[in-house]
């Protein structure tokens, strides 16, 4: 079928955000390639235990669980008339220069947790920029899924990079090589950021019009349940940890082959994300849900069922596939449920009530798991998942305000 002019320019417009969300989520997950070499530096040049480096890693994830504020001071105070571009500049030549600096000059205890903390806001103020932009083109589009899973395909094709090289440059190079490679990634982003991202230019100082926009959303019972539903949903108690020790006590799995699963899992991760991206706009998104529970559940059920490496490498492939599409129709329904002009706010607060919810199921795993065991707590995590079907007929795609006018689709 021909294409006329109109449909040529949106399949241009589309396709330039496709390069923006997949760079700066390929840039978030390629900020991880000196992490390795990095430990090891730790380990035997700083002399640092494991508690002391888990500590210095803990400190950095600090600023992740702000994001909420990032949004509200993107939708709310534009820099030089933008509310995400302004942003995502200055926070990438932050993050070219503090790695430019460590290719220099190295590190010390004291310049690694204040770049870490420095670069954590960054890369996060970034990741709040990048989903609000999603969330508005998204919406304008119909595109929230389709965007999301290019975010999410490009992020684990930096996992897989990263699980590759990682090990190759911790054995034969160093950190400060990492921190150099990241850099000239970073500046292959803001160059295209710079040139290709166009946004329309806000001529007031304060964007009054997040506070009406948050205000109304907090009033909102559709909204309340739709959180409460993602919080059940991604609260099935954790048995990742318990089923790691399985791996290396009783199947004697190395940590060579128990890394290689996890990048096999990433690997096959990008295929989900085109499946999602192929099918999302193609079926509705409460049967998408349905059926994400669904299998999620079952899924959860087979891991009573794991005798030997063969099995192991199998879940991996095809639950990489899957879990990366059950991820994604959570991840698009928050996107469609966000409120207009506070986007940054409430899609950061969503995933943080998200990320709430998956620490929390860390610590009620690794709080059953020595009194019931390995197997009750898969059964646990599979039935609390199923559990969430009921939400499933009270869900709306159309969260409306006082007024009855609509906050997204």
């Amino acid at each position: 079928m021909k294409l006329n002019r109109n449909q040529i320019k949106m399949k241009i417009k589309y396709f330039k955000y496709y390069i923006l969300f997949a760079l700066i989520y390929f840039g978030q997950g390629i900020y991880h390639l000196p992490y390795q070499s990095l430990e090891l530096w730790l380990k035997k040049v700083m002399g640092l235990g494991v508690d002391k480096v888990a500590y210095i890693s803990a400190f950095a994830t600090i600023p992740w669980t702000i994001k909420p504020l990032y949004g509200i001071i993107s939708d709310t105070f534009p820099i030089c008339g933008y509310r995400r571009k302004s942003y995502l500049i200055i926070n990438y030549i932050l993050i070219v220069l503090t790695g430019l600096y460590i290719f220099s000059y190295g590190l010390t205890i004291s310049s690694l947790l204040i770049i870490n903390v420095l670069c954590a806001i960054a890369f996060a103020m970034n990741d709040v920029c990048c989903d609000s932009i999603m969330v508005e083109k998204g919406q304008e589009f119909n595109m929230t899924g389709v965007f999301q899973s290019v975010q999410w395909g490009a992020s684990s094709i930096a996992s897989v990079l990263v699980g590759l090289f990682g090990g190759l440059i911790a054995q034969y190079l160093n950190y400060q090589i990492a921190y150099l490679f990241v850099s000239i990634v970073t500046i292959g982003i803001l160059l295209f950021l710079v040139k290709n991202y166009k946004e329309k230019k806000r001529t007031e100082k304060i964007n009054t019009k997040s506070f009406i926009g948050i205000k109304k959303a907090i009033k909102n019972k559709q909204l309340w349940l739709a959180l409460v539903f993602l919080f059940c949903l991604w609260f099935s108690p954790s048995f990742g940890l318990a089923l790691r020790w399985k791996m290396r006590d009783v199947l004697h799995f190395n940590e060579l082959f128990i890394g290689l699963l996890g990048t096999t899992g990433a690997g096959f991760g990008i295929l989900g994300a085109i499946i999602y991206g192929k099918i999302c706009r193609k079926v509705p998104l409460k049967k998408l849900l349905t059926w994400s529970i669904i299998f999620s559940g079952a899924t959860t059920f087979c891991f009573l069922y794991y005798p030997n490496w063969i099995i192991a490498l199998v879940y991996a492939i095809l639950f990489g596939i899957f879990g990366m599409i059950s991820h994604l129709v959570v991840l698009d329904y928050s996107a469609k449920i966000t409120p207009k002009e506070a986007e940054g706010f409430a899609f950061a607060g969503i995933c943080s009530i998200l990320n709430l919810s998956g620490m929390l199921s860390g610590v009620v795993g690794g709080f059953l798991y020595p009194i019931i065991g390995l197997n009750w707590l898969i059964i646990i995590s599979g039935t609390f998942t199923l559990l969430c079907l009921f939400f499933i007929p009270h869900l709306k795609l159309e969260i409306k305000n006082e007024d009855n006018s609509i906050l997204s689709r």
